[in-house]
């Protein structure tokens, strides 16, 4: 049997208040790419974006993948919340710390040219270490709410958090201008990193009142081993989000960085729904409080529902994102628009991918996402290196649409293998173009 109706509305109206502040979050985003773009132009862009794409490639390799294990011990029980804190406190230190002698080396090297923007020197190695450390206490946190269920909340102080970096980056290019001086993208990523204080304490206050009594060390090592499970995966896909922007870097310079981020950040507005939806999915499915079947039946409905609503999103995004580039983010911009048409068929096909693996992960089986991500990943390496060099941040955008299509094929292959479902209970129907249609009036009912 399925759920009883007032379950699946509350399950409904969880969905569309995530969806909500989510898309609180992106507005946020939008504005802060405007602000930087305005201030900095293409190439000071794309240095402040190379900036914060170091800072998220080290956080994700010093983290291992902790606040997945802390998500799913905590939902699982096997873990309580308040003797995580402190210990999660230690591990983010310990992040900033590797995170700064990595730098420190990198830059006196030719891979400094990649990681660091050209003059950024000592400055941005320190302001980039801070945000490391900062960044991942918040994730931990965010990663324990969301094991209390408290998905809502989790993404309501993420939200707050990333407000305070706007405003941290608003008020870097007041000092700045206040010193007689145009701003750089140093003194923005210094200014992102103090932002970074103020989301940390945003998200550790919601947290329960830590215990002194640390929990004992098998549990930690239980939630260690589940993170470094889903590691190598979240690896793998980040590099198939953000190589190409390094790959860039080193071919083509900071302005294609600038230019190709925002057709990017751009074409994963798209997203926004399955981000949305997968926030839910993963820690709902963790913890037991479905039947299985209602669990696959639930996420491949998602997932189909997510195909169509990303193809309408994609298609609205074509239609504005030439005016949006010129008008919105200022002269220069507008070369963003042709990689960000490249970009979009692979951002739609890829969009309930999102879905599929958050469900696989909270049966506790992420290993099998890895296969996924190491599928994209090859495709990215030859693809990246064939086509960036020739054709610059278009081939970057070809290279990236192809690799989330062969993701997106093998994970539905995964799935279908996991839960014994064919691949066609994958594809919109009828059905699901009407629920689509009649979706917003239904939740709010």
């Amino acid at each position: 049997m399925g759920q009883p109706t007032a379950q699946r509305r509350s399950l409904g109206r969880t969905g569309a208040l995530v969806l909500t502040v989510n898309g609180g979050l992106v507005a946020v985003g939008f504005a802060t790419s405007v602000l930087v773009s305005r201030t900095l132009g293409p190439s000071g862009k794309g240095s402040f974006d190379l900036m914060t794409s170091t800072t998220a490639l080290l956080s994700l390799l010093l983290g291992a993948s902790l606040a997945a294990g802390v998500t799913f011990g905590v939902a699982r029980r096997a873990a309580v919340a308040r003797q995580l804190l402190l210990p999660l406190v230690a591990v983010a230190v310990a992040q900033a710390l590797i995170a700064m002698l990595v730098l420190t080396w990198a830059n006196g090297t030719a891979l400094g040219a990649t990681l660091l923007p050209p003059g950024g020197g000592q400055r941005a190695v320190m302001a980039i270490t801070f945000a490391v450390g900062l960044s991942g206490l918040a994730v931990y946190g965010r990663g324990i709410l969301a094991g209390l269920d408290r998905v809502l909340e989790a993404n309501l102080r993420d939200a707050l958090g990333r407000a305070a970096l706007l405003a941290a980056l608003f008020a870097g290019t007041l000092v700045a201008a206040g010193n007689g001086a145009p701003p750089t993208s140093t003194d923005l990523i210094v200014a992102w990193a103090a932002g970074w204080l103020i989301a940390a304490v945003i998200v550790v206050v919601g947290l329960p009142r830590p215990a002194l009594r640390r929990p004992d060390a098998s549990t930690l090592r239980g939630l260690a081993a589940f993170g470094l499970t889903a590691h190598a995966s979240n690896v793998v896909q980040f590099l198939n989000y953000r190589l190409d922007l390094f790959v860039v870097a080193w071919f083509r310079g900071p302005a294609e960085v600038g230019l190709y981020a925002l057709a990017g950040s751009t074409a994963q507005l798209v997203w926004l729904l399955s981000n949305s939806a997968a926030s839910v999915i993963f820690p709902r499915v963790a913890s037991g409080a479905d039947s299985p079947r209602a669990a696959v039946e639930r996420t491949t409905r998602v997932a189909r529902l997510l195909l169509l609503g990303s193809a309408l999103a994609a298609a609205a995004l074509a239609i504005v994102g030439r005016p949006l580039f010129a008008v919105v983010f200022g002269s220069g911009f507008e070369d963003a628009y042709w990689p960000l048409l490249l970009l979009l068929p692979g951002i739609v096909v890829f969009a309930s991918t999102n879905v599929l693996a958050s469900y696989l992960a909270g049966m506790g089986r992420p290993q099998l996402n890895f296969y996924v991500a190491i599928t994209g990943l090859a495709a990215t390496l030859v693809l990246d290196m064939a086509l960036i060099p020739v054709f610059g941040m278009s081939g970057a955008a070809v290279a990236s649409s192809l690799s989330y299509g062969c993701g997106a094929i093998a994970m539905a292959a995964l799935f279908g293998r996991a839960t014994g479902r064919p691949l066609l209970d994958l594809i919109p129907r009828g059905a699901d173009v009407r629920a689509l249609v009649s979706m917003i009036p239904w939740l709010g009912r």
